[in-house]
């Protein structure tokens, strides 16, 4: 397996993690790129990059203008596409391939306060979950006939920002940004409820991960720099295990790598990442000192 990094500033890397030693002992880099704020295993690998300042995505071998800064990308395996979300514009954009290029095929505009930050195909559920950060609300879109069909959204209490999720079943977990919190959302009979909200530390909320066999969950919180360990039960809610430091400054990101085996902060501020180790869904801070710089995006490839 291979642990890839994405620099918010320049350069994708490969890390290199001593299973023996539980440290990190190398990185190189793999790519020239600036700012590829966003990294994905598609087409061997995919991400976001600038050029004379102006937004792009590397698909591949392909090079398409996106012209907004965009904030994620996804690859929809079941209908071949890729969905965009830019905060700034309050946008979200589907990607499709035609006549062998990719190319933009649908654009969602949203309100003037709208930030889409995340956007995301979930199997279980056969729909696509968006975040709007900006103006509190979660969407779930059917795609059909290469466009994306509202079925359900979920309004949240003003100033909460639903920034990422992770989905189990017809469970939606999603982390808030500006009142850091995770909040479940049930989606049954073509609707949204609230099941539970969990309030974090204060700060701001960034990313959120689940393991694979979907016993564990993980949430991290910026500028009071802790994560959050999960337990989740047989009906779905959540039960706090552990709070602990990322040891460094704004975990923009983390992932769960080497099968579960570790989790892998990137703290952006400080320029260093964090490994923990995890042992029945606890964590266990193994290396901290090792310095990289304005981690952003991680994922793990075969």
């Amino acid at each position: 397996m291979k642990v890839l990094i994405g620099s918010y500033k320049e350069n994708i890397y490969e890390v290199e993690i001593d299973n023996k030693k539980d440290k990190i002992v190398s990185n190189n880099k793999i790519i020239d790129a600036v700012k590829p704020s966003y990294i994905m295993e598609f087409n061997n690998l995919s991400y976001l990059y600038l050029k004379d300042n102006v937004q792009y995505i590397k698909i591949g071998d392909e090079d398409l203008l996106l012209t907004h800064p965009a904030a994620h990308i996804s690859h929809d395996n079941a209908n071949n596409v890729i969905y965009v979300s830019f905060y700034h514009d309050g946008l979200l954009k589907v990607l499709s391939k035609k006549n062998n290029k990719w190319e933009i095929s649908e654009t969602l505009q949203y309100k003037d306060n709208s930030h889409i930050h995340y956007a995301e195909f979930i199997e279980d559920i056969n729909l696509v979950g968006v975040c709007d950060l900006g103006d509190d609300k979660f969407f779930l879109y059917e795609y059909s006939n290469e466009h994306l069909n509202l079925v359900a959204n979920y309004e949240f209490e003003e100033g909460v920002g639903p920034r990422h999720f992770v989905a189990n079943g017809n469970l939606i977990y999603v982390i808030n940004e500006l009142k850091p919190s995770v909040s479940i959302l049930k989606y049954k009979n073509s609707s949204l409820e609230l099941v539970d909200n969990i309030e974090l530390v204060d700060g701001a909320g960034s990313a959120i991960r689940m393991t694979k066999d979907k016993k564990y969950l993980y949430a991290a919180v910026r500028f009071s720099n802790y994560l959050y360990a999960f337990e989740v039960k047989e009906n779905g809610l959540l039960n706090v295990i552990q709070k602990v430091h990322t040891k460094g400054d704004h975990p923009r990101d983390f992932n769960l790598i080497y099968d579960d085996k570790y989790l892998l902060v990137a703290n952006m501020n400080s320029n260093n990442l964090s490994l923990f180790k995890l042992n029945n869904g606890r964590l266990y801070l193994t290396d901290h000192n090792y310095q990289f710089n304005a981690g952003a995006s991680i994922i793990c490839i075969k």
